[in-house]
């Protein structure tokens, strides 16, 4: 029987009942998860999802090498290690130190001791660097003529395609994850994502000014809770790439109608053809982009959390990729119109 949400399989993933007791000083089963749900809650939401699917691919391991169930949880060093590296040749160094990390997460949830000390587990790391499978070769970042492709096969009479539209210039151009700005999946936890209230327009004032859009991100991977503001700026110089004109765009074909309400509607939802409300989903929104760019012949494709960024003022230049993996832009114009 699976676990429902997902991210609470590491919460509910306890050990024997003689080690609740010793850990919790009770044998009360929900009690001692709701002591320990603070513990669970110190990462967020999507982070607590990736652990516990960790989680579960060591207690299949665990099944297939017939390993008793009392030496599963919590996991001795020779056990920890056999897991650790037993595929180590057909994965990535990253993927070994996120296990590392799921695990130690999980006993610190359940409050069981950790196997390995700090030593151990930089022998470890060192060891998956040398014997994992050598890491992808950076892709390189989006360009003006890419965004330019999107735009060509972009149907602006679609409202989902008047949304991705917006919702790719805006992480462009505010510099951001495309993930900041989308849903995981339609029925995932939506109180962290950013909504239709989250948006401000600044109308230019003067000649010499230019009007920008700000979206309040309610969470962000950097700064958590306190959320972070995303600004897009006018591009007069290139109306067509303009990420204030695609937001109105966006606005005047998906803005949430009377019986909706702003502050529960996702900030990049759209309306489908049957007059439904329907949250931008990553996957939907990586799944059109790269459609378009590979129907204009354009070898590259973005992801959710993927670097996309070009040299600060030389947009002919090739782009340098961040070490932050955002969705970033040259800023061709800012100098220019301010």
């Amino acid at each position: 029987m699976s676990i429902r949400p997902k991210e609470d399989v590491v919460l509910r993933m306890t050990p024997a009942c003689h080690l609740i007791t010793t850990a919790h000083g009770t044998s009360d089963l929900a009690l001692a998860i709701s002591l320990s749900t603070s513990l669970a809650q110190s990462v967020k939401t999507s982070t607590r999802i990736t652990y516990g699917q960790v989680v579960v691919q060591y207690l299949r391991w665990c099944e297939e090498i017939g390993l008793p169930h009392h030496y599963r949880f919590p996991v001795g060093t020779n056990i920890l290690s056999c897991f650790l590296t037993h595929d180590q040749d057909k994965r990535r160094a990253s993927t070994s130190q996120q296990r590392t990390y799921a695990l130690m997460h999980w006993h610190r949830v359940q409050k069981m001791p950790w196997a390995l000390d700090a030593s151990a587990t930089r022998l470890l790391r060192r060891s998956a660097k040398l014997t994992a499978l050598p890491a992808l070769e950076k892709r390189r970042p989006v360009r003006l003529p890419d965004l330019q492709a999107l735009r060509e096969h972009a149907d602006l009479s679609t409202p989902g395609h008047c949304a991705i539209w917006a919702a790719a210039l805006f992480a462009f151009f505010a510099m951001c994850r495309p993930g900041e700005i989308s849903v995981r999946t339609l029925n995932a936890d939506t109180t962290d994502r950013a909504r239709w209230s989250d948006f401000s327009f600044v109308a230019s004032r003067g000649a010499r000014n230019i009007a920008s859009v700000v979206l309040k991100l309610p969470s962000e991977k950097v700064h958590g809770s306190a959320g972070f503001d995303r600004i897009v700026a006018q591009q007069r110089k290139m109306p067509e790439l303009c990420p204030v004109v695609a937001f109105h765009q966006h606005q005047a074909a998906n803005a949430p109608r009377p019986n909706e309400d702003a502050t529960k509607t996702g900030a990049f939802s759209y309306i489908t053809a049957t007059e439904q409300r329907r949250e931008l989903t990553d996957s939907y929104f990586i799944k059109t982009v790269n459609g378009w760019l590979h129907t204009a012949k354009d070898e590259h494709g973005v992801s959710p959390g993927a670097a996309l960024q070009e040299r600060p003022g030389y947009p002919g230049e090739p782009g340098v990729r961040s070490e932050n993996r955002e969705f970033t832009s040259p800023l061709p114009e800012y100098g220019a119109d301010f």
